[in-house]
């Protein structure tokens, strides 16, 4: 507060004094009635309801000269039963050399106390930054507030800055470090109480170059590839791709890995394609240049694999939505089949692949066809009776064993091509054999031998013969006209498993 001597007349060197009186009531232009017997500088007066005002100069000098100024400091204590907020009077009185007071000025004192702690929100990542939003708090202690947002991590430079409202941007972070983050509310009684924190706070920073790779041309188009930059940021990426050309309109798509096709180019034109990074801070630097000229057609590669022919072959060009006709010719058994990456129809001529929108294949296969029905087939070398016949799992069919000319036992056998429609020799077995079974087990292999006990089977006799199965062990018992059978050298248990 700075009391101005005004009165004419006074001499250099004349001495000032300032007295402060407080009231509650308004504010008025009257001081009140206040005389000190105090005739020094400092002055301490005890007011009737219990305020205390110290009154002393801001520095050493006690002397003003005519028409001059001194400066004057003073601390009040507002009383303790001031309600939070309300507002007392200080009336200010000055007085030049030893008797004489006049009235100065007079200014309000609010009462108030420190404010509470704000409510943190939520933290913005930004570029070596993080902005902190947070709420006021429910009590500003009765004065205006200025808030003070601080992160810190271990072994870094703790980091503040102030602001007036939500969000505060703390700058200075360091990319890649985790930061706590509060705010204080201070006003003119000092600094409240901090936020609860807010952890894991990250500064970001724009992400680097990518590195180009192949351009490659489609119709009306190209697939730009790329690397990912070493750097992210901090932060998720998402890639633009962009190509131009002089007197043409530059084209953009978007996407999340690479490659990124950009669409609706002029062919036969060569543009220049560049790629470029962005993160939730901002796009990254543009990436070196790949030149790409579009084409009018898609590749089509056609091709066919064993047992049958396709006709045209190779790699065919074909327009976008266009389609590529072609024939099919499978051998003598076999039947056509399709895998590929195009859309093909090969259920019934013409054959094609279509609508055709990328490079892509076809590949024909061919199967033996399975027939349906009954046919005649050819005569087997040997003529035979009472013998097996099993079906095997490549399609042949193999019979073994029999009897012909009404006595004579066969151990030959001979598997039937149903595709050739002719037999094959398929070797002999152990023992010639009539009226048994072939089983085909899982491995393909067919098991029709099984020893029986000696005296218990008869050349030219009839024989009656039983096989117990019990599904829980899995053990198969041979009972061999009424007797159970132990399998003579080979099952000396009486029992075989399966």
């Amino acid at each position: 507060y700075t009391v101005t001597n005004t009165k004419s007349g006074v001499a250099d060197g004349t001495r000032m004094g300032v007295a402060v009186a407080a009231d509650y009531g308004p504010a008025s232009t009257t001081p009140l009635s206040i005389q000190p017997s105090q005739t020094n500088l400092v002055v301490d007066e005890t007011i009737t309801n219990g305020e205390v005002i110290h009154s002393k100069p801001v520095s050493g000098s006690l002397n003003t000269t005519t028409g001059g100024s001194a400066n004057y400091q003073f601390t009040y204590t507002m009383p303790v039963a001031a309600a939070l907020g309300s507002t007392l009077q200080l009336y200010a009185t000055s007085r030049l050399s030893c008797c004489s007071w006049n009235h100065a000025a007079n200014f309000p004192v609010t009462a108030a106390t420190l404010p509470a702690a704000p409510t943190i929100g939520a933290a913005t990542r930004g570029v070596l930054q993080a902005s902190i939003a947070f709420s006021a708090p429910a009590n500003n202690g009765g004065l205006p507030l200025t808030y003070t947002a601080t992160c810190s991590a271990p072994g870094q430079t703790t980091r503040s800055s102030a602001g007036g409202a939500s969000p505060i941007t703390v700058s200075s972070l360091v990319i890649n470090i985790a930061y706590s983050c509060s705010v204080t509310a201070s006003n003119a009684v000092g600094v409240g109480p901090a936020s609860a924190p807010i952890v894991n706070v990250m500064a970001a920073t724009l992400p680097g170059a990518r590195t180009i790779g192949v351009a490659t041309p489609g119709p009306q188009q190209a697939s730009i590839a790329f690397a990912a930059p070493a750097d992210t940021g901090g932060m998720p990426l998402t890639y633009t791709a962009t190509c131009s050309a002089p007197g043409q309109t530059t084209r953009s798509n978007t996407g999340s890995a690479s490659p990124i096709v950009v669409l609706s180019l002029v062919t036969n034109i060569a543009y220049s394609c560049t790629v470029v990074a962005s993160n939730a801070v901002g796009a990254g630097p543009v990436s070196a240049s790949a030149s790409v000229t579009p084409t009018g057609t898609f590749n089509v590669t056609l091709s066919a694999g064993p047992n049958g022919t396709i006709n045209p072959g190779g790699v065919v060009q074909v327009a976008s939505n266009g389609s590529v006709f072609f024939s099919a010719q499978a051998n003598a058994g076999y039947q056509l089949n399709s895998v590929g990456t195009c859309p093909v129809n090969v259920a019934v001529p013409p054959y094609f692949a279509g609508p055709i929108n990328a490079n892509c294949t076809v590949t024909l296969t061919f199967t033996p066809v399975v027939s349906v029905g009954f046919g005649t087939a050819a005569s087997s070398t040997q003529a035979r009776a009472f013998h097996t016949a099993t079906l095997l799992n490549d399609g042949h069919v193999l019979i073994a064993g029999g009897i012909v000319a009404g006595s004579t036992y066969l151990a030959s056998a001979e598997k039937y091509d149903r595709l050739s429609n002719a037999w094959s020799s398929a070797g002999s077995m152990l023992n010639p054999r009539s009226a048994h079974t072939a089983t085909l087990m899982n491995d393909g292999r067919v098991q029709n031998r099984w020893a029986s006990d000696a005296g218990t089977v008869v050349a030219g006799k009839a024989c009656h013969a039983v096989v117990i199965v019990d599904g829980g062990p899995n053990v198969v018992v041979m009972v061999m006209n009424g007797q159970v059978c132990d399998g003579g050298e080979e099952r000396q248990f009486g029992w075989g498993r399966f």
